[in-house]
Protein backbone atom coordinates (compact mmCIF):
# COMPACT_ATOMS: atom_id res chain seq x y z
CA UNK A 1 0.00 0.00 0.00
CA UNK A 2 1.40 3.21 -1.03
CA UNK A 3 0.21 4.73 2.40
CA UNK A 4 3.26 2.75 4.16
CA UNK A 5 6.71 3.09 4.20
CA UNK A 6 7.45 -0.67 3.31
CA UNK A 7 9.21 -3.26 5.59
CA UNK A 8 12.27 -2.95 3.70
CA UNK A 9 12.13 0.97 4.41
CA UNK A 10 11.42 0.08 8.39
CA UNK A 11 14.45 -1.98 8.27
CA UNK A 12 16.61 0.89 6.78
CA UNK A 13 15.57 3.09 9.46
CA UNK A 14 16.25 0.50 12.53
CA UNK A 15 19.42 -0.32 11.02
CA UNK A 16 20.49 3.04 10.75
CA UNK A 17 19.52 3.86 14.23
CA UNK A 18 21.24 0.46 15.76
CA UNK A 19 24.49 1.62 13.34
CA UNK A 20 24.57 -1.32 12.02
CA UNK A 21 26.07 -1.35 8.25
CA UNK A 22 23.60 -2.04 5.31
CA UNK A 23 23.02 -5.53 4.28
CA UNK A 24 25.95 -6.55 6.69
CA UNK A 25 26.03 -9.38 9.66
CA UNK A 26 22.58 -8.98 11.16
CA UNK A 27 19.88 -11.20 10.69
CA UNK A 28 16.60 -8.81 9.84
CA UNK A 29 12.65 -9.91 10.22
CA UNK A 30 10.03 -7.15 9.42
CA UNK A 31 6.76 -7.68 10.06
CA UNK A 32 3.48 -4.81 9.80
CA UNK A 33 1.07 -5.16 12.99
CA UNK A 34 -1.56 -3.13 14.52
CA UNK A 35 -0.74 -1.45 17.74
CA UNK A 36 -2.21 0.89 19.84
CA UNK A 37 -4.63 2.18 17.53
CA UNK A 38 -1.93 2.41 14.71
CA UNK A 39 0.18 -0.04 12.11
CA UNK A 40 3.50 -0.67 12.86
CA UNK A 41 6.46 -2.33 11.37
CA UNK A 42 7.78 -4.70 14.27
CA UNK A 43 11.78 -5.22 12.95
CA UNK A 44 13.87 -7.74 14.34
CA UNK A 45 17.87 -7.73 14.26
CA UNK A 46 20.22 -10.06 15.83
CA UNK A 47 23.75 -9.73 15.43
CA UNK A 48 26.85 -12.31 16.48
CA UNK A 49 26.64 -9.54 19.96
CA UNK A 50 23.45 -8.06 20.44
CA UNK A 51 20.01 -8.41 19.52
CA UNK A 52 17.85 -5.02 18.79
CA UNK A 53 13.85 -5.27 18.92
CA UNK A 54 12.59 -2.25 17.40
CA UNK A 55 8.56 -0.50 16.65
CA UNK A 56 8.30 1.64 13.43
CA UNK A 57 5.15 3.89 12.40
CA UNK A 58 4.11 1.88 9.07
CA UNK A 59 3.27 5.38 7.89
CA UNK A 60 6.17 8.05 8.95
CA UNK A 61 8.75 5.65 10.02
CA UNK A 62 9.14 7.12 13.04
CA UNK A 63 11.30 5.11 15.76
CA UNK A 64 8.48 4.64 18.50
CA UNK A 65 10.32 2.29 20.76
CA UNK A 66 13.56 0.09 20.66
CA UNK A 67 15.23 -2.55 23.01
CA UNK A 68 19.02 -3.66 22.50
CA UNK A 69 19.44 -6.76 24.50
CA UNK A 70 23.79 -8.60 24.73
CA UNK A 71 23.22 -11.92 23.73
CA UNK A 72 25.75 -14.17 25.99
CA UNK A 73 28.69 -15.51 23.36
CA UNK A 74 30.47 -17.18 26.14
CA UNK A 75 28.62 -20.19 26.42
CA UNK A 76 29.26 -20.99 23.13
CA UNK A 77 33.05 -20.83 22.86
CA UNK A 78 34.95 -23.56 24.09
CA UNK A 79 38.80 -23.74 24.74
CA UNK A 80 40.94 -26.69 23.18
CA UNK A 81 44.16 -27.52 23.00
CA UNK A 82 46.64 -30.33 21.96
CA UNK A 83 49.36 -31.77 23.59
Amino acid sequence: DKNYIGAEAAATNAEAHANLTPNGNANIEAQMDYKDGKLVYNVKMTTENSKFTYGIDAKTGEILKWVVSAINTAANNTNSSTS
